[in-house]
């Protein structure tokens, strides 16, 4: 039975997805600690102190990739 291109384009893109998927866009002060070689408390205080802009789901703390790369480049700026 033929498939009409709609479903056979959504089928292509769930592949697609399943291959290659996007970036989340949300890091967890573990992965930025990881990322920094620092230890977890001290990203916790980047973030109490507004080094690092945060989003807080309930108790968990994610970082937004923006706010870490935003870190990384004024750090790269001030090492100069």
């Amino acid at each position: 039975m033929p498939q009409d291109f709609r479903s056979i384009e959504r089928d292509m893109e769930h592949a697609n997805e399943e291959q290659n998927p996007e970036p989340v866009g949300l890091l967890t002060p573990k992965d930025i600690a990881q990322r920094l070689s620092v230890s977890d408390a001290m990203v916790y205080k980047m973030v109490r102190e507004g080094d690092l802009e945060a989003d807080h789901i309930g108790s968990l703390v994610r970082i937004r990739t923006e706010s870490y790369e935003r870190l990384l480049d004024e750090r790269s700026s001030r090492a100069r």
